[in-house]
């Protein structure tokens, strides 16, 4: 565009030169704003293009970080996946050493619900014997026996009594493990399921000069229910509440609740320490050690409690005061004809 200036300034300073050169002055016009435009536009050209050289350092400058980050995120995201690969394989080795051990323990289990059977079987053969032959004894059937002996018969009956209920706990608790306890589930009518248990540990209560008692209202709607079962549970329950009563009475009740009866034992007993309360249905679990050595006891019968009243559609529960007593209750639906079911 030089030679086009250096014209344009020749005729700017020799206006005779417009002849020379045949040029009118509107020509001129449209050649010096021509020339204005051509300058105006080449600086926006220049202009443009030093923000485009500006943008495109940025853009390189950029794109190097961006690799560089790209770079360290792929180097780190391969240590991770690697990491991961190593966990994984630790995993499934965990897992396949889970699987072996539990296979080993059921192994294992298996053997103790054997080994348990025979040898439940094995001590209560004995026992039978000896605790007719004790009672034999004591109800004088082979004559008159000393203060002493009848002390001794008194002791032996006892804690073959003792060892028999253990017996019959852990035979119970191993059929309620592997679900081979049975269940004959009919109408059963619960006053009747009270008084006898009441009848029963009559003797039992009045040793110790406390009173046992049923309240029971005159009409009780019969249960769907399993009655040796829930003898167990009411024995159990009552044995408890007389062993753990020094002074006072222990009261058995029943009464409807909606389409289920509620059975509550009642003691003016010991009571059980709060932070025993969670654990209380818990197998072999003994609130107090120096209890247990005082009024005996497995830490089974509770936990037995449960799962047969669990099994009949029920809850268990209890409300204690230590030094007060304690109320252990239970609930039972109520029998329908239709509700007879399988155990």
């Amino acid at each position: 565009m030089g030679f086009f200036q250096d014209f344009l300034q020749v005729v700017t300073d020799h206006p005779e030169a417009m002849v020379v050169f045949g040029i009118t002055a509107a020509s001129l016009a449209v050649i010096l704003l021509f020339s204005r435009l051509n300058e105006d536009l080449s600086r926006r050209i220049a202009e443009r293009t030093q923000v485009l050289n500006r943008t495109n350092r940025q853009l390189e400058k950029v794109t190097r970080l961006t690799e560089k980050q790209v770079r360290e995120r792929t180097k780190e995201l391969d240590a991770n996946v690697k990491k991961l690969s190593e966990t994984d394989a630790a995993l499934m080795n965990m897992i396949s050493d889970l699987n072996r051990v539990n296979k080993e323990l059921r192994t294992l289990d298996a053997m103790k619900d054997e080994f348990l059977n025979v040898t439940t079987h094995e001590l209560k053969t004995p026992i039978t014997p000896i605790k007719i032959q004790s009672q034999l004894w004591l109800d004088g059937a082979y004559g008159r026996i000393s203060k002493e002996q009848r002390h001794s018969f008194e002791i032996v009956l006892r804690n073959a009594e003792r060892l028999s209920n253990l017996i019959d706990d852990l035979t119970t608790i191993s059929k309620l493990q592997t679900q081979k306890l049975k269940f004959n589930f009919r109408k059963t009518r619960v006053d009747r399921l009270v008084k006898q248990v009441v009848s029963d540990y009559q003797r039992q209560a009045q040793k110790k000069k406390i009173r046992l008692g049923a309240n029971l209202p005159n009409r009780l709607s019969p249960v769907l229910g399993d009655e040796q079962r829930l003898l167990q549970v009411l024995a159990n329950l009552v044995d408890n509440a007389v062993k753990f009563t020094e002074r006072g009475n222990v009261t058995v009740s029943a009464e409807h609740s909606g389409d289920q009866v509620i059975v509550r034992v009642a003691d003016t007993g010991i009571g059980i320490p709060e932070q025993a309360s969670h654990r209380l249905f818990s197998k072999f679990f003994q609130a107090d050690q120096s209890i247990t050595r005082k009024y005996g006891g497995t830490g089974l019968g509770l936990a037995i409690c449960k799962a047969i009243v669990e099994k009949h559609g029920g809850e268990i529960g209890f409300s204690s005061a230590p030094g007060k007593g304690t109320t252990f209750s239970f609930s039972l639906p109520l029998f329908k004809k239709r509700g007879k079911k399988k155990g």
